[in-house]
């Protein structure tokens, strides 16, 4: 282990000992692909993935040199359906390029920092996309990615409501995991259902998978908007932060088979 020395206030300290810490300060502040400031990352129209500018990332192979962009990048690549990615931005020949190799086989490491086992390669973040290949609309800054998708005529976004699904009187699993990747826990929904009930009161439960402690369900109630009663076919809709477990889970139920829920994953934080 490396020794600590002790300094007086005022002490001179010999040129040799400042040298000493001037090459430790640089051996833990370059580190190789290290990245001043990551970009913003999003995509608007399906096709094309715009990366913001790129103010420093050091070179792996020289932690002397920094490559930068002075404006935003264009990625127009060629994706699988249903299929989530990893990009990444690496030194190519001295200037900065990005690759999106499948998240399955690459993803990064787990300070989200580096493609796992290859620091040449820098993690900017996830791509998802739907079952035609057109990468899901989003925008990411800092570790905050939302879904640019309007949910009320597109299903992409969608984790609970096919057909038969959405009203489980009992806790039932709902898998993020198409659409969070497994790095991130917090998640953002949106949950829509109609409690088909003109009198009274019904109620939607969510909770963390495996979590069944006594009262750890966030529990939505329809009574109270129109006193003891409402249309029967009203609809509700709510915005909520949500926890996921490792699994990218979470569990869901109704107070009556009557209920019909939907859940969709408009953003996640990492």
């Amino acid at each position: 282990m490396q020794q600590v020395n002790d300094y007086e206030l005022g002490e001179v300290l010999p040129s040799a000992e400042i040298d000493q810490i001037q090459d430790t300060a640089l051996g833990i502040a370059q580190v190789p692909g290290l990245m001043v400031n990551p970009p913003y990352v999003y995509c608007d129209d399906g096709v094309n993935i715009k990366v913001g500018p790129i103010a420093g990332m050091m070179v792996s192979n020289n932690p002397n040199e920094t490559l930068a962009t002075s404006g935003e990048s264009t990625i127009t690549p060629t994706l699988a359906s249903s299929t989530m990615y990893a990009l990444y931005a690496y030194n190519n020949g001295g200037a900065i390029g990005f690759q999106l190799p499948g998240y399955g086989t690459a993803p990064p490491d787990g300070a989200l920092v580096f493609e796992d086992g290859d620091a040449a390669h820098h993690f900017l973040g996830v791509i998802k996309t739907n079952g035609s290949g057109a990468i899901i609309p989003f925008v990411q800054h800092g570790r905050s990615v939302r879904y640019i998708r309007n949910t009320a005529s597109n299903t992409e976004l969608r984790v609970l409501g096919g057909t038969g699904e959405g009203s489980d009187i009992s806790f039932t699993d709902v898998n993020c995991g198409t659409l969070v990747p497994a790095f991130a826990r917090h998640v953002d929904l949106q949950v829509v259902w109609s409690p088909k009930r003109a009198s009274g009161f019904e109620l939607l439960s969510l909770r963390t998978n495996g979590i069944t402690t006594a009262g750890a369900e966030l529990v939505l109630q329809n009574e109270g908007l129109y006193g003891s009663s409402q249309p029967a076919d009203d609809v509700f809709s709510y915005f909520i932060p949500f926890v996921l477990d490792a699994t990218q889970k979470l569990e869901y139920k109704v107070s009556d088979a009557d209920c019909v829920a939907s859940i969709y994953v408009v953003g996640y934080d990492f």
